[in-house]
């Protein structure tokens, strides 16, 4: 396999990426190594536009207590918070997040689609739009996780996933009315388990698309109420 194959990460959808917003900078919680040694993760220093400098909850680990099955599959537990920068990060860590030795593809792709929320149209009746979370959707599966032939590889390999923020910045932009913008330049490093090939890592521009207000859909079974923060989408932004 080619250390250096890229794991793509789709375009956001054109309405979400028009928004050209004043931007502010989050630290961002640095993280590494494999998701079965990674500890508590670092409270961010979040600033948002009009709010005063305050210190967040921890974003919960991969091993944090869960009764969805995430931690024992190696994934990112999803928070349940109206937090937006704290859950950007957690979605963001989600996407990068894997090992290949507890859970297949299909099984990954189902878990991301749980964070997700139907779009939103921005119309007086705020109609939902399934059609635009079918698009994300077909991206997540297209574009965001590894594709088949490379999950494949990597499974043969037992290979583990895990990102961190080289920078320690989460960018936010401005409030608008499809939701909040968050990127974040991410390395996600990839560690063979069994295989002689050495462990390689990719760096990527990734942003997420939240929304954290009373039009989410909770996820069902959960704790999450309407207002809690979903992911409406992921992308891999270029320059």
């Amino acid at each position: 396999m080619t250390k250096k194959t890229g794991i793509l990460i789709g375009a956001v959808s054109a309405v979400a990426v028009a928004v050209v917003a004043t931007v502010v900078v989050v630290t961002a919680g640095q993280g590494g190594g494999e998701p079965s040694t990674a500890g508590t993760r670092t409270p961010l220093t979040v600033v948002t536009p009009g709010a005063s400098v305050k210190p967040s909850a921890a974003v919960a680990s991969p091993e944090a207590p869960t009764g969805d099955g995430a931690t024992a599959a190696g994934w990112v537990v999803e928070p349940t918070t109206t937090n937006a920068a704290e859950y950007a990060e957690a979605a963001l860590r989600a996407v990068t997040t894997f090992d290949t030795r507890k859970a297949t593809r299909e099984e990954y792709l189902a878990y991301l689609k749980t964070w997700m929320t139907t779009f939103v149209r921005d119309t007086p009746g705020k109609d939902l739009d399934a059609h635009q979370t079918e698009l994300a959707l077909e991206k997540l599966a297209s574009d965001v996780i590894p594709p088949t032939d490379l999950w494949d590889e990597m499974t043969a390999m037992q290979v583990t996933a895990e990102p961190s923020f080289p920078d320690g910045n989460l960018v936010a932009d401005a409030p608008n009315n499809y939701g909040l913008g968050f990127t974040v330049n991410v390395q996600t490093t990839y560690r063979p388990h069994e295989s002689t090939e050495e462990s390689w890592a990719d760096s990527r521009h990734l942003f997420v698309l939240v929304r954290c207000d009373e039009y989410t859909i909770p996820r069902p079974g959960s704790d999450q109420k309407p207002g809690d923060c979903k992911v409406i989408n992921w992308a891999k932004l270029t320059g």
